[in-house]
């Protein structure tokens, strides 16, 4: 019984621990009423700011998605990513990671990928994640579609969306 009362002190005090960013966007949802503006369509703000960051608009990923994007907001888990959703569950994430592009793209060259030319210095597509993972002058950035309105994100079109961000650096 002591244990687990400790499990669940635990897992209180994990759940209350979260980023600067994520309380941030979390406190921007909750407070927005039914129908109004969500950061993707509101004006620029701290949680829009975020994902500005990456060169990528709303307009850019839109075409990737067969349902309207309802929210633009950094991951809860990780800053450097964007996550661009729709009301269909699902959604594209764009994560943009100066200095680990190299790296990253080796350790996924070891498993079942397809090589992508022209995305970057170097990219591979992985087809059953739906995922781009590119390289140029070492920064990663990597495109990766989740839900059932994904049907148009393919290696060539997230391929291009790691182009952009590529040519704004």
């Amino acid at each position: 019984m002591r244990a687990l009362a400790v499990l669940f002190v635990g897992l209180a005090l994990v759940g209350c621990s979260k980023t600067g960013s994520s309380a941030v966007a979390n406190a921007a949802a909750s407070t927005s009423p039914p129908g109004a503006a969500t950061p993707a369509t509101a004006a620029p703000s701290a949680v829009a700011g975020d994902c500005e960051r990456h060169a990528i608009s709303q307009a850019d990923v839109q075409p990737l998605l067969g349902g309207p994007i309802t929210s633009v907001k950094p991951a809860p888990s990780d800053a450097d990513a964007c996550v661009f959703s729709t009301d269909g569950f699902s959604s594209i994430t764009v994560t943009v990671r100066p200095g680990q592009g190299k790296q990253t793209l080796e350790s996924w060259k070891k498993g079942p990928v397809t090589s992508l030319p022209g995305v970057g210095d170097d990219a591979v597509w992985e087809p059953d994640l739906k995922e781009v993972v590119a390289s140029r002058n070492d920064t990663l950035c990597t495109v990766t579609a989740m839900g059932p309105q994904v049907t148009a994100a393919t290696a060539e079109t997230e391929g291009a969306l790691c182009n952009k961000v590529f040519a704004a650096l």
